[in-house]
């Protein structure tokens, strides 16, 4: 026992650090070494490895080999909260490719390698690679089933049970996986002894199944502290989607049967819930349109530097978002960011970039260190969206704006002397899953300076003909804006691109900020 005890616990341990190492340096080792186990898995079992265990009348065996391919069901969950469903899909493509890498060597072992060599020389082979492919097969699709219920058990458990202990939570997941997986391959492969056998193996299974939950809970608690690792996985609860689901599903049945009786009428009354569910969305977007304006400074914020601002979303809530505030008696920051996409999910994206740059410590970044842990806030929610933004930290002391632009149109400074100098980009798009490589570069201004900042709005709008308004007319505008406030100077922009395009609203999210600089 004490030799059964000590393997498995090395095994544990190692998959623990080869986990961390994977979480620190991205390196494969981790997937390597579970398709490894469970190469093992299947050479022990060939084998027959077992210690005995008395547990009351039950004279119980403890396969190696169960061993193992529990510690794999602990890999598969390891590997589903640190990196989510894509790191856990990661995970069994490495089990399934070892099944098939066993399969190969089956079939190599019983078609090529018995006629060239001595059948006495093969006997370990002969053990080992022993024909089972209906076994093989059975053991793939039991443990691809088994691994998704232990995941979404597991969940289940966190999400719902927030105060059940973190190792019982464990226990159940890989204990609910271990008896379905013997209900499955026990009951396909040997049906003639299943109903002697099963009462053995559920004791078997649970035991091991007890053996390593200890260790792999007590390694995500230390996970949990050291790696800030998050177990309820989401924003949404999939289950309660799933309990709703449900519920919609019997609701809508039952409304079948009523339509069949009362079609008029339920059709009118569909028609009022209709209107009555809209009328609730228009409440609710109109809500979220306000919630969107209270994250947006107030001019009056600028304090010694005179703004003019127009932000005009093309429906109800918007994908652009800004701000702008002292963060030192000379230090002036300003952040403008335009999202992908329209609507409800690029404004959420924006909200949630509005919240993080509250947290982060302005006083002691760069801007291009600001953009880059914005973007690695947001490629971390997994969407689909990214964004080009652009930050700008004025200093009055010295009369230099330092900024970082991230793929964003160039913003303008216009010195009193009417020289125009461009604030290029200095990076690629953010959120996504390139690296966007941004640098920090710093321009000198003169008093009385006037900076433009805008989203592509200003110069992706046509005119009838399909031309752009376009970054040189933008800037033969500005040029004629110097003797106007920051405000004249973007209602006038508003203006020309009224009367350029023909139309009075705009076909994307119009956000523009003009400031005087002192």
């Amino acid at each position: 026992m004490f030799t059964y005890i000590s393997f498995i616990l090395a095994l544990i341990f190692t998959l623990f650090i080869l986990h961390y190492i994977r979480l620190k340096k991205n390196l494969n080792l981790f997937l390597f070494y579970v398709g490894l186990l469970w190469v093992t898995s299947y050479i022990l079992g060939h084998l027959n490895l077992a210690v005995p265990l008395e547990v009351g009348s039950l004279s119980l065996k403890l396969r190696y080999s169960s061993t193992v391919f529990t510690i794999i069901f602990a890999a598969i969950l390891l590997g589903y909260l640190s990196g989510g469903v894509r790191e856990a899909r990661s995970v069994i493509y490495a089990c399934i490719t070892a099944q098939f890498f066993l399969i190969f060597l089956t079939t190599m072992h019983e078609y090529a390698w018995l006629t060239e060599y001595p059948k006495q020389s093969l006997q370990g082979a002969e053990i080992l690679l022993k024909p089972a492919y209906g076994k093989m097969l059975i053991s793939i699709g039991a443990a691809v089933i088994d691994l998704f219920v232990s995941i979404l058990f597991f969940q289940f458990l966190v999400n719902r049970y927030k105060k059940l202990p973190r190792w019982l939570a464990v226990f159940l997941a890989i204990e609910v996986a271990m008896i379905l997986d013997s209900f499955i391959f026990v009951g396909l492969t040997r049906p003639d002894t299943f109903g002697k056998s099963i009462s053995s193996h559920l004791v078997l299974k649970t035991f091991i199944s007890l053996l390593v939950s200890t260790p792999l809970s007590a390694y995500i608690v230390f996970l949990q502290k050291r790696s800030h690792l998050k177990l309820n996985r989401g924003i949404l609860d999939i289950f309660s989607q799933i309990e709703d689901l449900q519920e919609d599903l019997q609701k809508a049945h039952e409304e079948l049967k009523e339509y069949a009786r009362t079609l008029e009428q339920k059709v009118e009354e569909r028609t009022k819930e209709i209107i009555k569910k809209q009328k609730q969305m228009e409440f609710e977007l109109d809500l979220a349109t306000e919630v969107q304006a209270t994250l947006l400074p107030d001019n009056s914020q600028a304090g010694k530097f005179e703004v003019g601002s127009i932000y005009l979303p093309c429906s109800k809530v918007s994908g652009d978002l800004y701000t702008f505030r002292w963060i030192f008696d000379d230090v002036f920051i300003i952040f403008l960011a335009d999202i992908s996409g329209h609507g409800v999910p690029a404004a959420l994206i924006g909200a949630i970039c509005s919240m993080m740059l509250e947290k982060i410590k302005l006083r002691v970044k760069t801007p291009a260190e600001v953009l880059r842990i914005l973007s690695d806030e947001i490629e971390k929610l997994e969407s689909s969206h990214y964004f080009t933004g652009i930050y700008l930290s004025v200093h009055t002391s010295q009369s230099k704006i330092y900024y970082a632009n991230a793929a964003h149109p160039a913003a303008l400074l216009l010195e009193p002397d009417g020289m125009l100098i461009e604030l290029e980009p200095t990076g690629s798009v953010l959120g996504s899953a390139v690296d966007p490589e941004l640098s920090d570069h710093r321009v000198k201004y003169s008093p009385n300076s006037k900076l433009l900042v805008y989203t592509d709005c200003i110069l992706e709008t046509t005119n009838p003909d399909g031309e752009e308004f376009g970054l040189d007319r933008l800037k033969e505008f500005f040029l004629s804006q110097q003797k106007n406030s920051p405000q004249e100077v973007v209602e006038s922009l508003k203006s020309e691109l009224v009367e350029f395009s023909q139309k009075q609203e705009f076909d994307d999210d119009f956000t523009v900020l003009c400031f005087q600089l002192r």
